[in-house]
């Protein structure tokens, strides 16, 4: 298994494998109708598995992070339907992808 990382806008994309991909992300969720589905794990951590599929990937998993002042999405664990798309490109999608369905 090679492991590849990457950094696009000062966040880290892990590419897996061809098609698994774990990226780093920092998106403020707090007041969103998401919390509700949220059980922290030692009042700090939760993962929500969820399925939202585009042209480009499906997206797995979801992992919230609790701070004093924020709850926060702050990875996403996804699955690449296109091979051929960049870095820069899968950011890109998915920052896009997310302020649709982070309701």
């Amino acid at each position: 298994m090679n492991i590849q990382k990457f950094f696009v806008n000062n966040k880290q994309i892990t590419i897996i494998n061809e098609k698994i991909i774990y990226l780093d992300v920092d998106k403020v969720v707090d007041g969103k109708e998401i919390i509700r589905k949220l059980n922290f794990i030692n009042d700090k951590i939760a993962y929500l598995d969820f399925s939202y599929s585009n042209q480009y990937f499906t997206i797995l998993k979801l992992v919230f992070c609790k701070t004093r002042l924020h709850i926060y999405l702050c990875n996403v664990l996804l699955e690449l339907k296109k091979i051929d798309i960049t870095p820069e490109e899968i950011y890109n999608k998915l920052e896009d992808v997310l302020d649709k369905v982070i309701t």
